[in-house]
């Protein structure tokens, strides 16, 4: 979880098959990323348009 400007968070679904939300005060929540297996991947992330970018692999 990761809180962002204007009382708006990121949280992150650790599960197989997991997925990235955006949730805001009004309690509307959008889905930013989805299919993810594990914290093995970055991506940018762009807190004003809430868009996310190309995954760069990171390895342990």
């Amino acid at each position: 979880m990761m809180q962002l400007p204007g009382c708006t968070v990121l949280v992150t679904d650790s599960a197989a098959m997991g997925g990235m939300w955006h949730c805001s005060r009004d309690k509307s929540q959008r889905q930013l990323l989805t299919g993810l297996d594990g914290p093995f991947g970055r991506y940018k992330f762009d807190p004003k348009s809430l868009e996310t970018g190309a995954a760069k692999r990171s390895f342990r």
